[in-house]
Parts: structure tokens; C-alpha cells; sequence
């Protein structure tokens, strides 16, 4: 069994996590000495362990459920928390979730891990109030100074699978943002400045709402500007540059909603840039990359009864990201643009029953402008003579419909969710995902069994790369199996422990030998998840641990001279939040992570991968 093989894991690792634990409770000793926990404050916004485990969000569940019922392993991060992390950016966030790690392929581009499982391409959703902002020609998000830590309100995390609720880029996990202003009349603003060795970074945020009973508009804004790095970058071939000359980042972001009674409107502009030299070893010369995203979102709910609910939506995305300006001009432009349009249905069957039926539909374009630079500067995976005609524009387009279902209610052994999503895709034909999920909450002891199948339909530039080659790629399937359980020990303790197992057929990649993407063999992991809340009156304490193993690597380049572990993703990991009340008006926060070894990315031309030994971080 499986779980013989971790318990050896476990044996095996005891040194490493001994190792990774004394680092970290050197560092809260050395705190806790020089810092006495004060039991006054006055903070409004402090909650019980009893109202934060009965607060109910609709997430993983299209019906309002408490944090112990809804079906799925989800985390919440509030305002609160937020604010008192010291976070700048939604990666410093996201870093203390469990099973997630931000990691690089190419590019120099930042997205995530997922659970042992490398998540570069559409197998991560990332929400941002209710508007999907992963780009659709290849489905990737970009982290790391690019979505400030000060416009957040909420963070909603599913650790694991959403597709038969969300659709194909929720193959593995779901980031929900809610932007800040939603609820409240109040005008913010933030300014900091940080100076390191000659570098100057520094970022300007400004939020402006009213909302009142029948109507209501939010507005934000923020600008930064600054370096990534001034150190060294060497790359997996051994060349290495000065990132404080070719490491700057400029993102801005523009956020504006509108309501009126049922109705709500908003749009979204994201512009993402940043310079560069690093292309999957080799350099050539200054690069600077742009990722832009333009989003509409118009929604309208109306109750036709006090048991039934119709809300139309439409969407319209714009991205063009993926664009490199280099000294010879632009190399690379194309355009992704979806519109799309839903209608979801939900009868309240009884108190406790819910019925969720919807049907979407969408049109993805991809339109490819010709390069203005030299196309000796091109590589040849980068040749896109087949791609434009005669210096004009080419255009691609999709169509896919979807129909999604969900009944939720109440049994002697718990709660129940079944459901299912259909999808009809243009280039990869149908397909149809399941979804079970039994809760049930004791008083103080709940447990969670929870089985789905997921997938990721393929992007525009997926396709188009597989065209070149005459190949025709399919979806990725994935199988998941969670369960949870979680106690309540004191007004003020609370832990969770999870494990999972994903498998994933068919995995879409990048082959280099083929230049193109293609359906690789199955890969798959499995592991344990950890968590523990204490709130005393003098402070808050978050300790999550997170345990995987990799036990298929399909596909080569995912794989290390460590057959259990994915590059760049440690098996262990160990995460602490802690907030020490200083008074009525301060309060002291500990934050960070420690990780077991890990090897760095390996590539396809046979370098070696390299160690890097437990970090702390």
C-alpha cells in the first residue's frame, strides 16, 4: 500500500525534517524570548476560533456553507491576516499555503507548483473578482510583483481539483482574489519605497468606494516600479548576468465595478512587464516581456421566487501576453481574446438541498501580428513563417460549449455533493467530468471524502504549436482522491490533516526534440497536508506542513536524479504565521517557510540537475 511507502518516506527523511524543525523553533524560542505576548488589545476586526470555522463562504459549493462543510480541502485568508503578515505581494501570501510553491520555467517567468505536480501551463485557475486572469493562448498566471498584497480583501484557495464547477484550468487547484472595496465606503491609499544597494523600488496604490444599499462603485489602482534581483543569474548552461542592470518590473493595475440593485459590471486592466535575459539557458541580449489583460464582466440575478435564482453573465478577456520587445524590435505578438456567456439556474429544494443547473459557451481567437524584428533573431521554435501570411495577421478560433450540474444535500451519514461538468470542445471533442463529495461535522470533529475527475483543455498556442507537427492533442485527465478530517481541541485549537492522490493522463507539454506540444505519459503524486489555528488572546498562530511524494514521471523533463521529487519542489515543507499583540494599537508578525532538499529544473540536454540543500526561509 501506498501508505507503507510514505511511513518509509517518513523514516527515511527523519534527519532532514528533525534538521528543518530545530531551525524553525530556534527562530520562534529566539522570539518568544525577546518578545513578551501582551493579552490587551483592542483590535475590531479579531475573531473567535468559533466564528472563523463557522463563517460561510460559497467556494468550493455553490451554496453559502460553513469552512467544516464545504466539499473540498480550502483555505481562507482574510483582511485581517493579510494585514498582519506584512505581505507586499500575492505570492509572499501564497507561499504559506500548503502544498503550493512558486517556481520558474523559462523566460524567467514566475507561476506555481501544485503539490508535487509542476502547474506552469492551465492547471491552476486564478480568479480575480469572479474574471478568470490566466491568459488563453497557454493558460499561465504570473506571480511575483504583480498583484499587491494591499488591493486584496479575501483570499479563497481549493486545494485541488474545480473543474466540473469551474472548468479546464481548475484541473488541480483555484486562487479566488476579492478585491478590496466590495463592502465598504472608504477611500485608501498606500505608498512604500524600499532602497538596496543603489536600487530604488517603490509602489503607489490608491482605492476609492461607496457603496449603499441600491447601488455602489469601487475603484482601485496601483503602480510599482523596481528590480526583481541585484544578484548574480546563472543559468542551468553556466552563463550568468547582472539581473540589477536586466531585472526591473513595472506592473500597473486598474480595477473599476459598478452596481445597481442585482446588477453588476466591472472591468479590468492588468499590464504585467518586466525585463529580462535568460531564455531556457542561453542569452540574447536585453528582453523585455509584456503581459496585458483586458476583462469585462457584466452579471445580473434575478430571483424569480423565493426558491428560484437565474443569473446571466457575460465575459469578455483580452490578453496579448507573451510579447518580447528586444533592441531589433518586436519578436513576438499575438493576441488571445475569448468571449464568453453563461447562464446558471439554482432551486433551493429544501433548507438543506440545493439544485445548481448552467450551460456556458465561449469562442476563443488567437491572432498572431507579423514580427517587425529581424528573424534572425528568432529561434526556430519561435519561426512563425507557417503562422503569418505575407506580413498580415492570422487568426484561429475555437468554439466550446459546456453544461455543468449540482445537487447538494443532507443524509444521515452527512452532507452530499454530486455533480458533473460536460464539455464540448471544437478541436478535442467531449468529455464529461464527475464530482462526489461527503462531509460531515460532529460538534468539535469533522471529516471530508471527496473523489472527482478534472481536466485542462489545451490553449490556442497548444494547438497551433501540435499543427506543425500534424498531431492532435487531446484533454488532460485528472483523477484526485482527498480526505480530510479536522478537531477542535480548545475555544482556541484547532488542526486539520489531509492526504490526496492525483493522477494525471495525458499531460500536455512542451517537447522540445518536436518543437511543438504533445500528450505525454501519466504523472502523478501523492501526500499528506497539515494544519493547526491557534487563536489565545494574545496573538494568532498558523503552522501548516506539507509532505509529497512523486510516484509517476511521465514526462522527462519533470523528472530529477531523485525519483520521488518533481525539480524544484521539496517533499517537505514546513510553514508558520505568527501575530504577537504588542498593545491596543501594534502587533509583532513572524512569517515564513522551511523546506527540505530540493534538485532545480533539469533540461532536455542533458545537464545535471543541482542539489539545494533545506532552506529556511
Amino acid at each position: 500500500m501506498w501508505v507503507e511507502s510514505l511511513i518509509k518516506k517518513y523514516r527515511n527523511s527523519r534527519q532532514e525534517v528533525n534538521l528543518m524543525i530545530k531551525n524553525l523553533i530556534y527562530t520562534l524560542f529566539s522570539l518568544a524570548i525577546i518578545i513578551p505576548p501582551f493579552t490587551a488589545h483592542g483590535e475590531e476586526d479579531l475573531i473567535s476560533l468559533e466564528e472563523l470555522l463557522n463563517t460561510e463562504v460559497s467556494f468550493a459549493s455553490y451554496a453559502k456553507k460553513p469552512l467544516r462543510s464545504q466539499p473540498g480541502i480550502v483555505t481562507i485568508i482574510s483582511r485581517s491576516d493579510i494585514e498582519r503578515s506584512g505581505a507586499r505581494d500575492l505570492i509572499d501570501i501564497i507561499n504559506l499555503v500548503p502544498g503550493f510553491r512558486p517556481l520558474s520555467e523559462g523566460h524567467e517567468s514566475i507561476d506555481m507548483g501544485l503539490r508535487g505536480i509542476i502547474a506552469l501551463e492551465g492547471k491552476l485557475l486564478f480568479l480575480l473578482d469572479g474574471i478568470e486572469m490566466n491568459e488563453n493562448l497557454f493558460g499561465t498566471i504570473q506571480l511575483g510583483n504583480h498583484f499587491p498584497a494591499e488591493m486584496i480583501e479575501k483570499i479563497e484557495v481549493i486545494r485541488g481539483p474545480g473543474s466540473s464547477m469551474y472548468g479546464g484550468t481548475a484541473e488541480m487547484a483555484v486562487i479566488k482574489i476579492t478585491s478590496r472595496g466590495q463592502n465598504e465606503t472608504a477611500t485608501r491609499s498606500e505608498s512604500w519605497a524600499s532602497l538596496n544597494e543603489g536600487q530604488v523600488n517603490y509602489r503607489t496604490s490608491l482605492m476609492h468606494s461607496v457603496q449603499e444599499t441600491d447601488w455602489g462603485y469601487s475603484a482601485f489602482a496601483t503602480i510599482m516600479r523596481g528590480a526583481r534581483s541585484n544578484e548574480n543569474h546563472t543559468s542551468i548552461t553556466g552563463n550568468s548576468y547582472d539581473m540589477s542592470d536586466d531585472s526591473d518590473v513595472y506592473p500597473e493595475h486598474y480595477n473599476l465595478s459598478l452596481r445597481y440593485k442585482d446588477f453588476n459590471a466591472r472591468v479590468i486592466y492588468d499590464q504585467f512587464e518586466y525585463d529580462y535575459r535568460d531564455r531556457y539557458g542561453s542569452f540574447y541580449g536585453p528582453r523585455h516581456a509584456t503581459f496585458n489583460t483586458f476583462a469585462l464582466l457584466l452579471k445580473y440575478q434575478f430571483e424569480i421566487n423565493d426558491k428560484i435564482t437565474l443569473t446571466p453573465k457575460v465575459t469578455y478577456r483580452e490578453h496579448n501576453p507573451w510579447q518580447y520587445d528586444t533592441h531589433l524590435g518586436v519578436e513576438k505578438e499575438i493576441t488571445g481574446q475569448r468571449m464568453a456567456y453563461e447562464l446558471q439556474g439554482q432551486y433551493q429544494v429544501s433548507d438543506d438541498s440545493l439544485l445548481t443547473l448552467g450551460v456556458e459557451t465561449y469562442e476563443d481567437k488567437g491572432i498572431a501580428h507579423a514580427s517587425t524584428a529581424s528573424k534572425d533573431t528568432a529561434l526556430p521554435r519561435y519561426d512563425y513563417t507557417t503562422y503569418f501570411q505575407n506580413g498580415t495577421s492570422s487568426r484561429s478560433s475555437y468554439d466550446n460549449f459546456a453544461t455543468y450540474a449540482q445537487i447538494e444535500f443532507q443524509t444521515k451519514v452527512g452532507e452530499v455533493s454530486i455533480g458533473g461538468r460536460y464539455e464540448d470542445h471544437e478541436h478535442v471533442g467531449n468529455g464529461f467530468v464527475p464530482r462526489f463529495a461527503l462531509t460531515r461535522t460532529f460538534d468539535k470533529f469533522h471529516y471530508k471524502l471527496l473523489w472527482a475527475k478534472a481536466f485542462r483543455t489545451p490553449n490556442i498556442e497548444n494547438i497551433r504549436y501540435a499543427e506543425t507537427i500534424n498531431v492532435i492533442l487531446d484533454s488532460e485527465e485528472t483523477t484526485s482522491i482527498e480526505a480530510e478530517v479536522g478537531y477542535q481541541f480548545t475555544d482556541s485549537l484547532f488542526a486539520t490533516l489531509n492526504i490526496f492522490d492525483i493522477k494525471i493522463d495525458d499531460p500536455i507539454v512542451f517537447d522540445s526534440v518536436q518543437g511543438s506540444y504533445i500528450n505525454s505519459d501519466t504523472i502523478a503524486s501523492r501526500g499528506v497536508e497539515a494544519g493547526l489555528r491557534f487563536l489565545p488572546t494574545w496573538g494568532d498562530v498558523k503552522v501548516s506542513y506539507a509532505f509529497y511524494k512523486s510516484v509517476k514521471s511521465g514526462v522527462p523533463i519533470y523528472r530529477t536524479e531523485d525519483d520521488d521529487q518533481a525539480p524544484s519542489l521539496p517533499n517537505h515543507q514546513i510553514s508558520v504565521d505568527t501575530t504577537y499583540y504588542l498593545s491596543e494599537d501594534s502587533s509583532l508578525n513572524l512569517n515564513g517557510f522551511v523546506t527540505s532538499k530540493y534538485r532545480t529544473y533539469k533540461s532536455n540536454s542533458g545537464f545535471p540537475t543541482d542539489k539545494v540543500n533545506p532552506k529556511l526561509i
